[in-house]
């Protein structure tokens, strides 16, 4: 595993209290060729709907980078029978832009993947259809969850899929490539399509 910690220095933001406080680092790790990003939780909250919003940001290479995961409430579990009982959750997450920090996030993505470099803006608001791995979502606040996150605009080459972990005790959350396959619906699901 190459590990490729975060960089230099913490920027300056304010907390609630309007004290200085330091950003966090992230760290990018490449491990059997597949790129991941750790993020720490900088703060999450219920909605009234339900819906758990983790905001998560960093720094890495001098930068900041940051972004919003909406969990939504409604969750279906499904019993994989096999040689081990395997318990699935489906449901719906999102991934919302903080504006300049997702698009450094994207922009550092596409770095990591070998894509040609420009100028991209993070879509407003990514839906995708997630699915807990022995985790059931709904129990964010009490136990970490690992979900699949798929993205299906109904043409096959657009198809995406990466992971994304959160621990919420830890106050963490884990950007986590599945297959170099899906880079390029990936980055473009990310941005919209521009």
């Amino acid at each position: 595993m190459l590990y490729i910690p975060a960089l230099g220095w913490a920027s300056c933001s304010r907390d609630r209290s309007g004290q200085n406080t330091k950003m966090p680092s992230s760290a990018i790790d490449v491990e059997v060729g597949l790129v991941n990003f750790t993020f720490s939780v900088e703060h999450w909250e219920k909605q009234r709907d339900g819906t758990m919003s983790v905001h998560v940001r960093g720094t890495l290479n001098d930068i900041e980078i940051g972004l919003i995961i909406d969990i939504l409430p409604q969750w279906r579990q499904q019993d994989v029978a096999g040689k081990d009982l395997v318990l699935l959750y489906w449901g719906k997450a999102r991934y919302r832009s903080l504006g300049k920090p997702s698009d450094s996030f994207l922009n550092l993505l596409v770095d990591q993947y070998g894509l040609p470099a420009r100028d991209r803006r993070m879509a407003s608001i990514i839906e995708f259809t997630a699915i807990g791995f022995q985790t059931d979502p709904r129990e964010l606040e009490s136990s970490p969850v690992r979900m699949k996150l798929v993205f299906e605009p109904g043409a096959k080459e657009a198809h995406a899929e990466f992971f994304t972990h959160i621990d919420l005790v830890q106050a963490k959350m884990e950007f986590r490539e599945k297959d170099p396959k899906y880079r390029v619906p990936i980055v473009a699901a990310l941005d919209g399509g521009s």
